[in-house]
């Protein structure tokens, strides 16, 4: 069996079981997950570290779903930020601490998970005790994939992070963070004279 037709049957498969009915997930599990996270990594690179700055919120969804949305900051030497967002809704299934992606709508009106033979991200979660798992399956133009895999863990005073490229099976990078909880507010990543940091604005109680 081929490298395509095999990730095919894994895709269909799960698909198959996200499309099953929902049953009902704790919801004080997720709801101790919601807020804002704020935080920074130092990355290894040929040329030297790289400091990457992270904003992570997760927010409800839905009927005991979740919402996740992820920042980073790419430092550059001239002070200034390259940021990258991803952001993506989930909602239980049938296997408790089990989440599917809802990323665009089928004919029926249903919320879906994209699909990874067409080169789109398919995502998955996982709840499992202080530890949610996010998982992102990409499949390139060659039959091989990709996975990139991040796990959430809640502490004291925010979340660790620690986030594994896999390429065909081979680990290619890990990154570990330290996140801490922030304020309920608008945050910017802004630049002044050279110096950069979050700003927040239109903060609730």
């Amino acid at each position: 069996m081929s490298r395509v037709i095999r990730i095919a049957v894994v895709v269909l498969a799960a698909t198959l079981t996200f499309a099953t009915q929902a049953v009902p997930v704790d919801a004080k599990e997720i709801k101790k997950f919601f807020g804002t996270y704020l935080g920074a990594a130092d990355i290894k690179l040929p040329e030297g570290l790289q400091e990457r700055n992270l904003r992570l919120i997760i927010k409800p969804h839905g009927d005991k779903g979740f919402s996740v949305h992820w920042t980073t900051v790419i430092q550059n030497p001239d002070g200034r930020g390259k940021v990258r967002d991803l952001s993506a809704k989930f909602s239980p299934r049938n296997r408790p601490g089990v989440f599917a992606a809802e990323m665009k709508q089928d004919v029926f009106g249903n919320r879906i998970p994209l699909d990874p033979m067409t080169g789109e991200p398919f995502f998955w979660a996982g709840l499992k005790d202080n530890t949610l798992t996010v998982h992102t399956l990409f499949v390139n133009e060659t039959g091989g994939y990709e996975m990139q895999i991040y796990k959430r863990t809640l502490t004291n005073t925010g979340i660790d992070v620690v986030f594994d490229r896999v390429v065909d099976g081979i680990p290619r990078k890990t990154i570990k963070a330290t996140l801490r909880r922030a304020r309920d507010c608008d945050w910017k990543w802004v630049c002044d004279n050279g110096t950069c940091t979050w700003s927040a604005s239109n903060c609730r109680k």
